[in-house]
C-alpha cells in the first residue's frame, strides 16, 4: 500500500522542483481509490464488518505521520489527530476501538505516544498491531519524509478516498459482504478498456453516442468470430 500511495502521490507532485510547490495545489492533485467498506449501525455505533485492515492500517500510518513529524521537530506540521481519535467532555477515544480487546487502547496509547510496548501474552491482533506499526517505520519511503512529507499528508487526507457503504441490519451487511467478495465473472480487459473510455467523455450524448458506436462495432465483430 505504501509503495502504491508513493507512486500515485508522485504522479502529481513536482518532486524536481520542489522550490515551486504550493501546498493549495494539493486540492488539483488527482484523486486514489482505497476501495470499500462495510459498515452496520446501531445506536449511533458503527460496526465494521469489511474494511478493519485497512481502516487499522491507516491509523497506524496516521500515527507514524504524526511521530516523524515531531520526531523532525517541523515547522510545517500537519494535524491528523482527527483521523486518530475524537475528543469528547475531554476524554478521548481512538476512531477504531474494540471494547472486548482490554488492550487495544493501552496498544494505541503507546503507538500514539511513540513509546515501547510489550507484546509478550498479548493477542495476535495486539502483536500484529504493533509489527504492522513497525513494518510502516521499516518501510515508509524515503523520498516522502522530506519536503513532500506536508503535501504527502494533505492528499493523504483529503485526496485519497474511501466509500462506505452502511447496512439497515447485520444480515444486510454480510449479504452485501459475501456479494463484494463473490463476484461473477470478471470483467475482460475490452470490457475494461471500454469503460475507461467513456469515463473520460464529459458530455453525455456524446457518451451516449460513443457507447451505441461501441456496441455496433462489437455486435460486428462477433459475426465474424465469438472470441
Amino acid at each position: 500500500m505504501l509503495t502504491d500511495l508513493e507512486t500515485t502521490f508522485f504522479n502529481f507532485y513536482n518532486e524536481l522542483d520542489e522550490d515551486s510547490n504550493e501546498r493549495e495545489d494539493v486540492k488539483t492533485y488527482g484523486h486514489y481509490f482505497l476501495g470499500s467498506i462495510v459498515v452496520t449501525e446501531k445506536d449511533g455505533i458503527k460496526y465494521i464488518v469489511d474494511g478493519q485492515q485497512r481502516l487499522t492500517t491507516l491509523i497506524l500510518l496516521f500515527m507514524f505521520l504524526k511521530n516523524l513529524q515531531e520526531e523532525q521537530k517541523r515547522t510545517d506540521q500537519v494535524s491528523v489527530n482527527n483521523l486518530i481519535y475524537s475528543e469528547k467532555y475531554d476524554k478521548k477515544s481512538y476512531n477504531l476501538e474494540d471494547p472486548n480487546d482490554i488492550w487495544r487502547e493501552k496498544c494505541f496509547d503507546a503507538l500514539y505516544n511513540n513509546n515501547d510496548f510489550d507484546i509478550n501474552d498479548k493477542t495476535e491482533t495486539i502483536r500484529n498491531i504493533i509489527l504492522r506499526y513497525k513494518d510502516i517505520e521499516d518501510l515508509f519511503p524515503e523520498t516522502l519524509q522530506q519536503k513532500a512529507l506536508p503535501f504527502f499528508i494533505e492528499w493523504l487526507m483529503f485526496n485519497v478516498q474511501l466509500i462506505e457503504i452502511i447496512a439497515a441490519t447485520n444480515d444486510d451487511a454480510y449479504t452485501i459482504f459475501e456479494t463484494m467478495n463473490d463476484r461473477g465473472l470478471s470483467l475482460k480487459p475490452v470490457e475494461m478498456l471500454k469503460g475507461y473510455i467513456l469515463s473520460n467523455i464529459k458530455n453525455n450524448s456524446l457518451r451516449n453516442k460513443a457507447n451505441n458506436f461501441w456496441r455496433e462495432r462489437m455486435l460486428e465483430l462477433n459475426t465474424i468470430n465469438k472470441e
